[in-house]
C-alpha cells in the first residue's frame, strides 16, 4: 500500500523525534517534578529505555518482514481472528492517544491565547490541515518534519541560551536526597513518550535499509531525544526551582521571561508558532498511521480513500472526550498511560515473542523433516 513511497532512515524516525520533543517539553516537566522533584533526570533516563525497546522491536519486525506493516504482520502471522482482534486493539489505543494529544493542543491554546474561541474550531482547523497532508502521503509528512525540525530545535535552544543569566544551577541539588527508588515513581511518564517510537512499525515498507542500520539509527534518535529533554528540563528546574510545580506548562513560563528589547518582545507568540509546527507533525504522523491501520485492517482499502471518514470520526471522538482541562489531566492522562503501555509496548512485545517461538518451532520442524 505504501511500498511505492520511499523515505530515508533519517526521515523514518524524525517525525517521532519531533513529536516527542514538542509535547514532552510542555507537560512532562510538571509530571516528573511532582514525582521526583529536582531529580527528574533519573526517571527520564530510565524511562528512555522504552525507546530502545521500541526501536529493537521495529528493527526485528523489519528484519523478518520488511515489506509489511505491524498490522499486516499481526493478521498474517497470528491468524485472522486473533490478528484482527489485536489490530483493532492497536487502533483503539492509537485513537485514544491521538485524542489526548489533540485535546492537549486545544487546551494549551484555549488557556494561553484563544480564551473565547470554541474548541471545535481549534481542533477542526488542525485536523483540516492534517487531512490535507496525510492525503499527500508519507513522503510529504516526513519532508514537513525535515523542514520544521531545525526551526523547532533552534528556537528551544535559543530560549535555553538566552535564559542562562537567570539560571541557578544549585536548584538541581541535592542529588537523590530521598534515595534511589523514590524518583523512579515518575518513570511511567517518559516510558509513555519514548514508547511512541513503535509507531514507526506502521510504515516500515516505505524505507529500504539494512535492519542493523535501522536499529543503530533508532538508538541515536532515542539518545538525542533524551539529551534534548534533559537539557530543557535542567533549564526549567534551574530557573523555576520549587515553583515548577505551580505551573501547568513550566517551560512556557520560562520562555515568557525571554525578551530582547527592540528585537524580541513577544517570545510567547514565537514559541506558540513553533510549538504548533511540532504538534502538526505529531498529529499528522499519528493520523496517518491510524488511517493506514484502518485501511489495512479492512483489507484491500486504500488509505487515501479512508482518510476523510477516519478523520471525521476522529474529530467527533475528540469533541466527545475530555472536554475540560481537569478531565484531561486526570482521566485523560490515565487513559493515555494505559493505551500507550498496551499499544506501544505490550502488544508489539507479545507479537515479537510469538514470532520468535513460531520461527524456532518452524526451524525444528524443518530439521526433523
Amino acid at each position: 500500500m505504501i511500498q511505492s513511497e520511499r523515505i530515508s532512515v533519517f526521515q523514518f524516525y524524525l517525525p517521532i523525534f519531533v513529536g516527542i520533543i514538542t509535547t514532552g517539553v510542555l507537560t512532562m516537566p510538571l509530571v516528573l517534578y511532582q514525582a521526583a522533584e529536582q531529580n527528574l533526570w533519573l526517571p527520564l533516563i530510565v524511562g528512555s529505555l522504552s525507546g530502545y525497546v521500541a526501536v529493537a522491536v521495529v528493527s526485528y519486525l523489519y528484519h523478518c518482514y520488511p515489506q509489511q506493516t505491524i498490522i499486516e504482520i499481526l493478521q498474517q502471522r497470528m491468524g485472522r481472528v486473533i490478528g484482527t482482534g489485536c489490530a483493532l486493539l492497536l487502533i483503539l489505543c492509537l485513537v485514544l492517544q491521538g485524542v489526548y494529544i489533540t485535546r492537549e493542543y486545544q487546551m494549551y491554546l484555549s488557556i494561553n491565547f484563544y480564551l473565547y474561541m470554541p474548541p471545535f474550531i481549534l481542533i477542526g482547523l488542525l485536523l483540516a490541515v492534517v487531512l490535507y497532508a496525510i492525503r499527500q502521503g508519507i513522503e510529504v509528512l516526513v519532508r514537513c518534519a525535515v523542514l520544521f525540525a531545525p526551526l523547532i530545535l533552534g528556537i528551544h535552544l535559543l530560549i535555553c541560551i538566552l535564559i542562562i543569566p537567570e539560571l541557578s544551577p544549585y536548584r538541581l541539588l541535592p542529588l537523590l536526597d530521598h534515595g534511589l527508588l523514590a524518583p523512579l515513581q515518575g518513570t511511567l511518564a517518559p516510558i509513555v513518550w519514548f514508547s511512541q517510537f513503535i509507531w514507526c512499525a506502521f510504515y516500515m515498507p516505505a524505507v529500504d535499509v539494512p535492519a542493523k542500520k535501522m536499529f543503530v539509527s533508532g538508538c541515536w534518535f532515542v539518545l538525542a531525544t533524551t539529551v534534548a529533554l534533559l537539557i530543557i528540563f535542567a533549564v526549567v528546574i534551574s530557573f523555576l526551582g520549587d515553583a515548577t510545580v505551580q505551573y501547568l506548562y513550566p517551560f512556557d513560563m520560562v520562555e515568557r521571561y525571554v525578551q530582547i528589547t527592540g528585537i524580541l518582545e513577544r517570545s510567547s507568540v514565537l514559541f506558540m508558532i513553533v510549538w504548533l509546527l511540532g504538534i502538526f507533525v505529531k498529529v499528522a504522523s499519528l493520523l496517518f498511521i491510524l488511517n493506514l491501520a484502518v485501511a489495512q485492517t479492512g483489507r484491500g482499502m486504500r488509505y487515501r480513500k479512508t482518510s476523510i471518514p477516519v478523520t471525521v470520526v476522529f474529530f467527533l471522538i475528540v469533541l466527545a472526550l475530555f472536554p475540560t482541562n481537569e478531565s484531561l489531566q486526570h482521566e485523560g492522562r490515565l487513559v493515555l498511560y494505559l493505551c500507550s503501555v498496551a499499544g506501544n509496548l505490550v502488544i508489539p512485545l507479545l507479537l515479537v515473542i510469538f514470532l520468535l517461538i513460531f520461527r524456532k518451532a518452524k526451524g525444528k520442524t524443518r530439521m526433523q523433516s
